[in-house]
């Protein structure tokens, strides 16, 4: 079966950097998840309202949940797309969303100046990030095979 256009070019360079692609992207997308774990308890009293700070906690996490769900969609949008458009293609576009999703969060207004949009703000950016790494984890696992030196015997 043929690979798509521009995705087995047969040279190591281009393996090389295929594989420094995904691996970048495979960092981006756990750093993201990373760091909301790490920062609940700040998010928990910035998105949430103040006065019981056991709600605001369970909120935080069931919102670092939903990203958790989004996945396997993600997964089903963009798997069908990358066969359709290239796998670097979408991989790009994944990587530039979960960015933006992740850039979104660190500019969102807390509970405090916009109230109860700040969380439903939160929980959509969330399953931003969710959709798109699924679909990151699944181009990335593709690319790097897919990339490498071709052999002449087979």
């Amino acid at each position: 079966m043929p690979a798509s256009r521009g995705e087995r070019s047969g040279g190591t360079s281009d393996a090389r950097k295929a594989v420094t692609g995904a691996s970048i992207g495979n960092a981006v997308e756990w750093f993201d998840f990373a760091i909301y774990g790490f920062l609940a308890t700040f998010i928990a009293a910035s998105f949430f309202p103040s006065g019981n700070e056991t709600a605001a906690l369970l909120n935080t996490f069931a919102i670092f949940a939903a990203a958790f769900f989004m996945r396997p969609l993600g997964g089903f949008v963009f798997g069908p797309l990358g066969d359709r458009v290239g796998r670097q293609r979408v991989l790009a576009i994944v990587i530039l969303l979960m960015a933006a999703s992740t850039l979104a969060i660190g500019l969102l207004p807390t509970y405090a100046t916009i109230g109860v949009a700040a969380p439903l703000l939160l929980l959509f950016l969330r399953c931003l990030q969710g959709f798109s790494a699924a679909a990151n984890t699944a181009a990335a696992r593709c690319i790097s095979p897919s990339s490498r030196p071709t052999s002449d015997a087979a």
